[in-house]
């Protein structure tokens, strides 16, 4: 079981941002933690994780600091979520320092 504001203190420390978090408390709650069921995907699929959370993590923001990095030669279309990359892209750098 993962709280979500748990969850995203854990991406700040591992991307190394010290800035504020804001939740948009004009919306409704949402779900506050999840709980993965794996059970289904190994009784029906044969799958088992082999990678923990903390380490999909930061496997998961190299690969996406790598995308940044490489987003200059990388060609956007019209309606792709190219404002939201250039957002997370600016966290990522913000943070690098």
């Amino acid at each position: 079981e993962v709280y979500i504001a748990g969850l995203v203190e854990k991406i700040k420390a591992l991307m190394g941002f010290q800035g504020d978090t804001a939740f948009d408390r004009s919306k409704s709650d949402g779900q506050k933690r999840r709980c993965l069921r794996i059970w289904k995907a190994e009784e029906r699929l044969g799958w088992k994780p082999t990678t923990g959370l903390d380490e999909g993590l930061k496997r998961t923001i190299e690969w996406y600091r790598g995308q940044c990095e490489s987003k200059q030669a990388t060609p956007r279309g019209v309606g792709d979520a190219g404002e939201a990359q250039d957002d997370l892209c600016a966290v990522s750098k913000e943070a690098d320092g």
